[in-house]
């Protein structure tokens, strides 16, 4: 969540009033300065976004362990129903030829 930049637009007003600036120039100036400033960001808004990527790449690393570990699990039973076809098929040739 944003926190406001704390910008007080009257005390500038009367500082460029104080400085020779003409009032409605002096408001007018406070006006846009405080549009920039409510667009700001904060340490605070930069740590809370680092936190929030953080916690995502986390995430998306316990997905990725996740699935390697579910592919290796495939990839083990493929093998093992590969050498069992390859075992049966020896096996049987052995019967065959040898009988």
């Amino acid at each position: 969540m944003r926190t406001p930049v704390p910008f007080d637009t009257h005390a500038f007003v009367k500082r460029l009033i104080a400085a020779g600036v003409p009032e409605t120039q002096a408001e007018a100036h406070a006006e846009n300065l405080a549009e920039v400033v409510a667009h700001l960001v904060t340490k605070e808004d930069l740590a809370q976004a680092v936190q929030q990527i953080e916690h995502k790449i986390e995430l998306a690393r316990q997905d990725s362990a996740q699935r390697q570990t579910q592919s290796e699990r495939k990839l083990t039973i493929r093998v093992g129903v590969i050498v069992s076809a390859v075992a049966g098929i020896a096996l049987a040739l052995a019967r065959i030829l040898f009988v």
